[in-house]
């Protein structure tokens, strides 16, 4: 059995991860402008990703429950809103902590150096939850970092000497992966943000939540995301006219299409990870985003002609070994440790029960 998965709503999740993921990285490319960069805010951007987040799973809410029923679930789980206070903000950190990092390391060692972060969220895996690795699945997580790490690696990162042979001189700017650079220490900030805020979501959707419903738990997780994204605008000292800027007006209709495809994507996959963690786990999440390395390399070929070097072909190799590795041995899943609070007479309006057992599914 692939990866420990069963049933047919796992694989669904699973599948539909891994397309959002692709197609971030798909649509990413598409957007860059002939000079490698991007013509629209960042900043607004995750901001305007986020308020669609909220709108989704405010809908979705309602869907299951009247407005009644939703603002009684919110005011009865104020402790969990306030929890989901801590991973908002370590999403909001990791992904202001992105530019910075990118200031002071050339793009290709800040993506191998980020591949860390699949071996630390095994650690912080079994902190949180309380629950040992065995050695199998330590190894195929080991094999999963390498075989990123290698599929982040550029032919010509290991070139010394230009054609002509003349020696190649890195930026002042940036350092590589041999030039030792105080900042490291935002590289490990920012690795510990995306494994805890990973891990800890998961920890909250499945033992913390008391069987609360899904939606009503994002609606938590994206509304703390947007006071986050505004606290850490408004420490950075940017102007606040241009917050909710995302693109100039002078930006044709085929950019913002682009442009909004983007933001659409990255919502749908932010929606998907939250059901990915309930139903699976963080450490099934690292391979998936690991796969999604092999199927993006492939239509990056097909659409972009971005050819695939040696270097992507021993990481695909070595993902599908990891693959392998941890289907002989996949984590078990771990009961609740916290069952699901009863319904009461007082919590049920119009015969309909305002409060989810946690298991129902969004049909």
């Amino acid at each position: 059995m692939m990866l420990g998965l069963s049933g047919a709503s796992n694989w669904l999740v699973f599948i539909c991860y891994m397309f959002f993921c692709v197609n971030h990285s798909i649509l990413v490319t598409w957007t860059q402008n002939k000079k490698k960069g991007y013509s629209y805010n960042a900043t607004a951007a995750i901001l305007h990703i986020d308020a669609l987040k909220l709108i989704v799973a405010s809908v979705l809410a309602l869907y299951r429950f009247s407005f009644h029923g939703v603002v009684q679930e919110i005011s009865r789980n104020t402790r969990v809103l306030a929890l989901y206070f801590i991973p908002a903000f370590l999403y909001a950190l990791f992904n202001n902590l992105t530019f910075l990092n990118l200031t002071n390391f050339d793009p290709t060692s800040y993506s191998i150096l980020m591949q860390i972060k699949i071996v630390i969220s095994g650690v912080v895996y079994q902190v949180l939850f309380n629950r040992k690795l065995s050695a199998k699945q330590w190894l195929s997580l080991v094999f999963l970092m390498f075989g990123c790490m290698m599929h982040r690696l550029n032919p010509a990162y290991f070139a010394f000497s230009e054609p002509d042979g003349t020696d190649q001189q890195p930026e002042e700017s940036q350092s590589g992966l041999l030039t030792f650079n105080p900042a490291i220490i935002f590289i490990l900030v920012q690795l510990l943000c995306s494994t805890v805020a990973g891990v800890y979501t998961e920890l909250l959707i499945k033992h913390h939540s008391k069987g609360l419903d899904i939606w009503i738990q994002n609606i938590f997780m994206y509304s703390n995301s947007i006071i986050c994204d505004l606290i850490l605008y408004s420490a950075s000292g940017q102007p606040y006219d241009k917050l909710f800027l995302l693109m100039e007006g002078s930006a044709s209709l085929a950019d913002r299409f682009k442009v909004g495809a983007v933001i659409c994507n990255m919502a749908a996959m932010g929606i998907v990870t939250a059901i990915f963690l309930k139903m699976l786990n963080s450490i099934i999440k690292n391979f998936a985003t690991a796969l999604e390395v092999i199927m993006t390399s492939l239509f990056s070929w097909i659409f972009f002609g971005i050819p695939i070097n040696l270097f992507t072909v021993i990481a695909m190799v070595v993902i599908l070994i990891s693959v392998c590795v941890y289907s002989s041995n996949p984590l078990a899943e771990q009961p609740m440790l916290i069952a699901p609070r009863k319904i009461k007479t007082s919590e049920r309006d119009d015969g309909n029960e305002l409060v989810s057992n946690g298991t129902n599914k969004l049909h």
